[in-house]
């Protein structure tokens, strides 16, 4: 399983630990991890938590002696951090008899679908709400993606719900702007995150919330990030099975 990672001991509790664990309970089989961000590699070290670049776990693997390998990422998009992590595999190949990659979350227009229904079922609202998923946002073209799902949600008639990004496009400008021309006065916020880390408490339930309750509106903000949902738990499993077939 590679993760970009987290510092923060709860959330990884909650998602990655969690995963890799439902992954072995349902595939039976061994389950490594490597983490994509060697920030966050470095931050976990000086507390003494190693963790593995996608490197060293598949140096360990062939050490082991495992001669087929899985690899499955958590990552939502084919971005910058999946391009590493496919440059990262790419020098090992030889040294295993296989090397199977799972796509990221949203790696086509089916999944995507397939992700859209499924926020749309996990999050109810009410007539009077608008509802924004907040994802991260990237400066390379695979932050196209938000505005895809943001077309699907408003293409299955979900007129009040949306897709902004936080460091990406559309932003939080955009989001004032739709608030402009809606007369709804309660706004929840969903982070489209794997993990609801600091960009959930810094930006959403921090500046966001702040401005836009001071601006008079009634904010919710979703505390959980994607990877503590038992669906999207259940899809990655679901992606591995392929591979495995």
């Amino acid at each position: 399983m590679v993760h970009y990672g987290t510092t923060d001991d709860a959330s990884r509790a909650k998602t990655l630990d969690a995963i890799n664990a439902l992954v072995h309970r349902q595939t039976g089989l061994e389950v490594r991890e490597a983490y994509s961000s060697k920030m966050v590699i470095a931050a976990l070290k000086k507390r003494n938590i190693p963790k593995q670049t996608i490197t060293e776990a598949l140096l360990a693997l062939r050490r082991d002696g495992y001669r087929k390998v899985v690899v499955q990422p958590t990552h939502l998009l084919d971005g910058i951090m999946t391009n590493m992590m496919h440059d990262s595999i790419a020098p090992l190949r030889h040294e295993f008899d296989t090397i199977a990659i799972g796509s990221p979350l949203f790696s086509s227009v089916e999944t995507c679908r397939q992700m859209v229904e499924m926020l749309t079922r996990s999050v109810r609202v009410e007539s009077d709400t608008e509802v924004f998923y907040v994802g991260h946002g990237t400066q390379s073209m695979a932050n196209a993606v938000y505005s895809m799902l943001d077309y699907m949600f408003k293409e299955q008639g979900n007129v009040h719900r949306h897709v902004v990004t936080i460091e990406g496009y559309p932003g939080f400008d955009s989001l004032r702007k739709i608030l402009q021309k809606s007369d709804c006065k309660h706004v929840v916020l969903v982070p489209l995150l794997y993990i609801a880390g600091n960009h959930k408490s810094e930006d959403l339930d921090g500046e966001w919330k702040e401005v836009l309750e001071r601006a008079g509106y009634r904010v919710e903000v979703v505390q959980h990030g994607l990877g503590e949902w038992p669906e999207v738990q259940q899809f990655l499993v679901g992606r591995i099975q392929h591979l495995l077939k």
